[in-house]
């Protein structure tokens, strides 16, 4: 019954990874971070059973040991997928983009940072803000986690990593080594802050790991040993780590609550008044602004004497929108600030007579996609499809779609994408 048992789990094993690296692989899955993180879980449990099984059928537990080579592999493969490889999270994958000055001001300016506890602090500040609940946990919580496992993998697989000094040398660098990637493919952000927490979750577990109970407790799972252990100090690990989830699920429930009385009083209102004292203003358009999509420009040059008002509080537009995140530029416009504005990369006008959903498919990475709020009406949908360049080729865009109740597919349309060796890009519809 073993053997049998040991076989089903191995088999089980082989096709939930083989589905998780379709979905992967595949742009027509479209399977949410958590849904992909279980399907990866799922896979590694059924190998653990069968591990396990097999190990007592065979009486031998060098298998187990393979096993966790097995674990340590695939959970490297999910980290560096997640860092560099996934489009889902903004990754563009491993190839050196053609840098423009442009560019790489961009990335400094939005995605980049060296002073410690800039970007942490930032988040503890904006806990009772209308920033979101995700985006402030992921940043925080998901990076002290996410690398939590390598205080597990390291100091069992390689023994000379049970040393604190040489775990934290070995941790440091090759945190520092996806910084560097990410940096050099301008591809997600490279922030000092990533790499404190990053370390600091890690070396978290390999100090629990530390402890004889915990580590005696570990071994006895994943390498079947028999150390005795002492209910009592279980018992007390087990309260503190309860108390940890029951506060950790008290913060977000907590962040909910300040988010919605927020969003429900209003508390974020700014009265905002636009002062223009510009006389002398010299016929040039000036570019004082720019987002992801857009430059935004003053019709002449004026940017030093434009300002805004806010709550009495007076400041230069300019500044406004570098430092203070909670007014936008379309907070400004309504208070009547008038501009240019032109997008930074070639868009696609999507104009529908119904009223859709719609996925996009696009097997390379030669662009990425990116999309303007999209706009419905009772029996319309608008919105901008912006083709951001990444690398040279060719490649074929779908859109696909769907009746909104229905969910059914009711057309697509396929458009030629070409990005020449400069970055330049240009689209022409294909007729089906």
């Amino acid at each position: 019954m073993k053997k049998i048992g040991a076989i089903l789990f191995y088999t089980l094993f082989i096709i939930l990874l083989g589905f998780y690296i379709i979905v992967e692989i595949n742009p027509n899955f479209n399977l949410s971070e958590l849904d992909r993180l279980l399907l990866l879980c799922s896979s590694s449990l059924s190998l653990y059973f069968g591990g396990v099984l097999i190990s007592k059928y065979k009486n031998n537990k060098k298998i187990l040991k393979i096993n966790i080579w097995i674990f340590f592999f695939l959970f490297l493969i999910l980290f560096l997928t997640l860092t560099l490889f996934d489009p889902t999270w903004g990754r563009s994958g491993l190839f050196i983009p053609k840098w423009s000055k442009e560019m790489f001001q961009n990335y400094i300016r939005n995605s980049f940072n060296i002073i410690p506890l800039k970007t942490i602090l930032n988040y503890i500040m904006n806990f009772n803000s209308l920033l979101s609940t995700h985006t402030i946990f992921y940043n925080l919580f998901g990076n002290l986690i996410c690398l939590m496992p390598l205080g597990f993998f390291l100091p069992i697989l390689f023994p000379k990593q049970r040393k604190t000094k040489k775990f934290l040398i070995t941790i440091t660098l090759f945190v520092l080594v996806v910084e560097l990637l990410q940096f050099l493919t301008l591809s997600g952000s490279c922030d000092i802050d990533d790499i404190i927490l990053n370390v600091s979750g890690a070396f978290i577990l390999y100090l629990l790991l530390k402890n004889k109970t915990l580590h005696q407790l570990s071994e006895n799972v994943f390498l079947l040993e028999k150390h005795p252990l002492d209910k009592k100090e279980l018992s007390k690990i087990g309260v503190i780590i309860i108390i940890i989830i029951i506060s950790l699920f008290g913060m977000i429930e907590c962040r909910k609550f300040l988010y919605q009385q927020n969003l429900k009083n209003n508390s974020f209102y700014y009265d905002i008044e636009i002062i223009d004292e510009s006389f002398d203003c010299q016929d040039k358009q000036e570019k004082f602004y720019e987002d992801s999509l857009f430059n935004y420009y003053f019709s002449c040059v004026k940017s030093n004497q434009v300002y805004v008002k806010i709550n009495g509080k007076k400041y230069l537009v300019k500044e406004v929108l570098q430092y203070n995140s909670d007014v936008t530029i379309n907070d400004l416009k309504q208070a009547g600030l008038t501009f240019i504005k032109e997008p930074k990369y070639t868009m696609i006008e999507i104009e529908e007579d119904n009223e859709y959903c719609y996925r996009t498919i696009l097997s390379s990475n030669i662009v990425e996609l990116k999309t303007s709020q999209v706009i419905y009406g009772e029996d319309y949908m608008n919105f901008d499809l912006y083709l951001i360049p990444q690398k040279e080729g060719t490649d074929l865009l779908e859109i696909q779609f769907f009746n909104m109740k229905t969910k059914e597919l009711v057309q697509n349309e396929i458009y030629k994408i070409m990005v020449d060796k400069n970055l330049n890009v240009v689209y022409e519809k294909v007729e089906m």
